[in-house]
């Protein structure tokens, strides 16, 4: 259970972040459930007001422009038309309030949106993941064959100038990864490389999970409405 702040101006916060919309989305109405009404969003901060007799639902949209561009006003009117109040917004990312009845049927159009914006970051990641897997494939290989075309020398001036690349030369030497590939130049290359791909493969996993998730969402309406017939 995330901890419950209260501001200078009476307003309950949490620090939270989500990379899945469709868990940020799930949270946020976990929340209502409990009184606790969004009204505002930073990067990391979710801002309530406690509202007890509230029975409110949220839907996480991504815009095409900032929510405070002149180009989304168009939108966010229609949106308001048809039930749904933007309470929230965080660059494209817009917080919409609406009943349970409205929820229905604007959380597939915000499904819909997401898509678009999901599968392209995914590949983003998929593809830095890849890249940064290879890369580190390929310094292994060098420092196991010796292939090494940079003195030691050349190699001890450019650790010297640039400190960002001297940590992971220290901390190969602290894991003994320099050991186990020969003690050579590539070896905290590949360690630079190793790490980069972990932190790439977190969100990868997650934009997966995220499209599997609308996926399977899409499958259960397609035998509800299967049923209903």
């Amino acid at each position: 259970m995330s901890k419950i702040h209260t501001s200078n101006n009476k307003y309950s916060f949490i620090d939270k972040f989500f990379l899945s919309y469709t868990d940020e989305e799930k949270w946020l109405n976990k929340m209502a459930s409990e009184g606790m009404c969004l009204v505002k969003k930073s990067f990391y901060r979710y801002y309530f007001n406690y509202e007890p007799s509230a029975d409110y639902r949220y839907s996480v949209e991504l815009l095409e422009h900032p929510a405070n561009n002149p180009l989304s006003a168009e939108y966010i009117e229609k949106k308001r038309q048809n039930g749904a109040e933007l309470v929230a917004f965080y660059k494209c990312r817009a917080y919409f309030r609406m009943d349970e009845e409205t929820y229905k049927y604007q959380s597939i159009v915000a499904k819909k949106t997401r898509v678009k914006s999901v599968a392209s970051m995914f590949a983003v990641f998929l593809i830095s993941y890849i890249a940064s897997v290879l890369m580190f494939c390929y310094h292994c290989v060098s420092s196991l064959n010796f292939t090494v075309n940079v003195s030691a020398e050349k190699m001890s001036a450019v650790t010297d100038e640039f400190s960002f690349f001297g940590f992971f030369e220290k901390l190969a030497k602290l894991i003994r990864l320099d050991k186990l590939l020969g003690d050579y130049q590539s070896t905290p290359v590949a360690l630079m490389f190793f790490i980069v791909a972990v932190l790439f493969a977190i969100p990868t996993a997650v934009y997966f999970r995220e499209l599997f998730l609308m996926r399977k969402s899409k499958i259960e309406k397609q035998i509800q409405s299967e049923i209903k017939k």
